[in-house]
């Protein structure tokens, strides 16, 4: 997935070439979004009720009297706000439809930010750019509707290419804030990689303040829950043994990979009558995802080979070097419940990714232009079956259940 630095590379593709292989992703998820009766997206319908729910609250309070606001700040909330807000002025299908295009359209400004950033040469930036847009902006989280992750991850991005040791607190302290209603565990990379830039990378150590206000954010989160005697709850199954955890944690990671095959409203697979073209796909996210963790790999092992020299020169590379290095330990010993979130460690993944990509320039690696447009050729394809799937789910022969109306008491 990638290779060494050369003057001389025998890649002639410009930049531009990378520009439209994602934004023609882009095109197709919003093709089908637009042209269909709604965003079949996993959990996100659960997202679009709350904010409903919530544009209620503020609007027109009695209508939702059933439903009471936590009396503190809540993580993973932002999205349910923006979705409120949206609410505010479109119907919740399209305030659903508008939110994913924002995000979608986010992934690629933020992006584009920070590759310009860690890369000089302009095609080396508009390939990382595409990998990101394909890999991160359209992963696994957001197929499967996790949108307040997928938000997190998109502000976290944006938190590294812009943190510097001159980053102004007002700033740090405002996105430490940001990303706390964002996502817990986005949160806490964010906290882990100021700490790191201070304690290690020797960054101001002014820097802990802004973090101040966010602490004083989860504690009276923690404060709140254990007051109102909230259960957590916990993971579904569990872990038995080194086998399962070898197997769950490796197969959550292929997962990640660009290849997607949904699910009908029937409860059949799309691509479940085209096992080859299935298998295809399977492959392409195995060999994606393996070649993405030997970049990892290799970014990490450059690092460990000249760690002394890199505590010697702090800066920002030691920072990301740090931070890569203990995300990635982190996600391997990552148990399967945190606080009620099952397998928080592959939520670790594409911070790590971030990081990496990051460090690229400085490793003297670059990633090959091959390698990059066939994940955008896989990810088109995703793309363009999850635009079927919609047509699919809003076809004739597609029945739902129906309820009857509750009594006026009840309503």
């Amino acid at each position: 997935m990638f290779k060494r630095h050369s003057g001389l590379s025998s890649e002639r593709l410009s930049a531009r070439v990378y520009w439209l292989a994602g934004l023609a992703a882009v095109f197709a998820f919003a093709c089908g979004l637009l042209f269909s009766s709604t965003p079949y997206l996993h959990d996100f319908g659960e997202w679009m009720f709350q904010g409903k729910v919530l544009a209620l609250k503020l609007s027109n309070p009695g209508l939702v009297a059933g439903y009471q606001l936590a009396p503190y700040p809540v993580p993973n909330s932002l999205a349910t706000l923006i979705l409120a807000v949206l609410n505010l002025v479109f119907s919740p299908l399209a305030a659903g439809k508008i939110f994913l295009l924002a995000l979608l359209a986010a992934w690629c400004a933020v992006g584009w930010i920070f590759c310009r950033r860690y890369f000089e040469e302009a095609a080396d930036a508009a390939k990382a750019w595409l990998l990101l847009l394909c890999v991160a902006g359209f992963s696994s989280f957001f197929w499967y509707g996790f949108v307040a992750y997928q938000l997190g991850a998109l502000l976290f991005l944006a938190f590294i290419a812009r943190y510097r040791t001159s980053t102004r607190l007002v700033e740090i302290a405002l996105m430490g804030v940001v990303i706390f209603f964002s996502h817990a565990m986005l949160f806490l990379q964010f906290g882990l990689l100021v700490l790191v830039a201070v304690l290690i990378a020797g960054f101001p150590a002014r820097h802990l303040l802004a973090l101040v206000p966010s602490a004083l954010l989860s504690a009276w989160f923690l404060l709140g829950r254990l007051a109102g005697g909230a259960d957590p709850g916990s993971a579904a199954a569990q872990w038995a043994g080194l086998f399962e955890v070898v197997v769950y944690k490796l197969g959550t990671a292929t997962m990640l990979g660009p290849f997607k095959n949904f699910i009908l409203p029937d409860g059949s697979a799309l691509l479940e009558s085209l096992p080859a073209l299935y298998w295809t796909g399977v492959a392409a996210n195995v060999i994606v995802t393996a070649l993405l963790g030997l970049l990892v790999l290799v970014v990490l092992v450059k690092q460990f080979a000249h760690f002394g020299l890199v505590l010697r020169t702090a800066d920002q590379r030691t920072a990301l070097q740090v931070f890569s290095l203990l995300t990635a330990v982190f996600f391997v010993v990552a148990p399967h419940d945190f606080f009620g979130m099952e397998n928080p460690g592959v939520r670790m993944l594409l911070p790590l990714l971030f990081a990496s990509i990051a460090l690229l320039p400085s490793n003297t690696l670059r990633l090959p232009a091959v390698g990059v447009l066939f994940v955008a050729l896989v990810t088109l394809g995703s793309v363009s079956a999850y635009s079927v799937s919609l047509m699919r789910g809003d076809g004739p022969n597609v029945t739902f259940e129906t309820y009857e109306t509750p009594p006026e008491d009840v309503r």
